[in-house]
């Protein structure tokens, strides 16, 4: 130790000193914790967080409009007859065109299609029924690849024998089939047949109320 000693010159000997300094000061101890007063303000910021709150409600603009147009991932809602029946009876102002259809009619389609085109142009509320054998899985896949935005139910018959004359007495069954409903003002119109897009124009423009 002593010739160790005899060659530390006085340099070395303060910079030996301030590391052990430094040891002593600052080693083994643990960073700061957060103060009361820090995790009180953390708190109080996540509690006016809006957590569950519904978002205010607004109108849609023309470029959501534009992203509900080619939106898809849309399914058939299953609807019971009985359901149907008081769904088409509710009282409203609103005209509602009812458009029954089934995926392997060539012109139920056309007519799903016209009446889409027209509603872009016309004040009215479109619903698709479909009526048919077709599985669900059948047809939430045709509603997804056409990227339906209109309300689409898939109808449950299969309690009701007399589904057809449920819904409109003298109903045949027969598609594709249109009901076109204004109850505020007593309007109530059945077609079993299809139209082309200018029939529908002119019909829908004859019942501006």
């Amino acid at each position: 130790m002593r010739h160790f000693i005899s060659y530390i010159t006085p340099l070395q000997f303060s910079i030996l000193f301030l590391i052990g300094l430094c040891s002593l000061g600052c080693g083994g101890n643990a960073p700061p914790s957060q103060s009361s007063d820090s995790l009180m303000a953390v708190d109080s910021f996540q509690s006016a967080l809006p957590h569950g709150q519904a978002l205010p409600e607004r109108a849609l603009t023309e470029a959501d409009k534009r992203k509900l147009a080619v939106a898809s991932g849309k399914t058939a809602r299953i609807i019971e007859v009985d359901t149907l029946v008081q769904l088409i009876a509710r009282d409203t102002q609103q005209l509602y065109i009812y458009q029954f259809w089934q995926m392997d009619c060539a012109e139920c389609l056309a007519n799903n299609e016209h009446l889409q085109t027209l509603q872009a142009q016309q004040d009215f509320e479109l619903i698709l029924i479909h009526v048919g054998h077709e599985s669900t899985q059948a047809v939430n896949a045709y509603i997804r690849e056409h990227s339906f935005v209109n309300p689409a139910y898939y109808l449950d018959f299969s309690q009701n024998p007399n589904w057809n004359s449920l819904i409109e007495p003298g109903w045949s069954g027969k598609l594709p089939a249109l009901l076109i409903s204004k109850t505020s003002e007593a309007l109530h119109l059945f077609y079993q047949q299809p139209f082309s897009q200018e029939e529908l124009e002119a019909l829908i423009n004859s019942l501006s109320l």
